[in-house]
């Protein structure tokens, strides 16, 4: 059995920091959780990226903590997470330019232009990040899951891969009742 390593909360193995990025489309300030591989080196890159919507919840999901035992143990490769914090969650995600029969998601059109606009060219210039085709994956859970399956799907060039966790499939256009 391997021995895990669990690094003190005081020195962890991941760099994990906290930016604002400006959101020109949402009109507002963004704050982005970045969590970088151990050992990270701009010229050991580029490093695959995994965006994650509602980036707010990190701590509480253990984002870094599960990082770094997966790490330890070498279940994965380095690659760079970005967690993007919710501004009106039930506004920004959803389905882009088609808000639910309760009028949410209308700002998921500009929810995606920034994802595109604003915040890939800004990871993309501060971080060694891969450019090709598929090597960007987008994730969210609820709402975030749904609106990172959409950027996804009709953005196939940055996005091959995308992941929802308890995805909220039930946006609609009509009420069922």
């Amino acid at each position: 059995m391997k021995k895990r390593v669990e690094s003190p909360l005081s020195e962890p193995w991941i760099r994990h920091f906290i930016e604002q990025i400006h959101s020109i489309p949402l009109k507002r300030e963004v704050k982005i959780d970045i969590f970088l591989p151990p050992d990270y080196d701009a010229s050991k890159g580029p490093y695959p990226l995994l965006l994650l919507n509602d980036g707010q919840d990190s701590e509480a999901l253990k984002i870094q903590e599960t990082l770094e035992i997966l790490y330890n143990d070498k279940k994965i490769k380095p690659f760079i997470v970005v967690g993007i914090y919710a501004g009106d969650r039930m506004q920004e995600y959803g389905v882009a330019g088609i808000p639910d029969f309760k009028k949410r998601g209308e700002l998921a059109k500009q929810y995606t232009r920034f994802i595109i606009d604003d915040l890939l060219p800004y990871i993309y210039y501060r971080f060694s990040v891969k450019l090709e085709h598929g090597e960007n994956v987008l994730a969210g859970y609820s709402l975030g899951g749904l609106s990172a399956i959409d950027i996804a799907w009709n953005n196939p060039l940055i996005f091959k891969k995308a992941a929802a966790f308890s995805g909220a499939f039930w946006w609609r256009k009509r009420d069922l009742n």
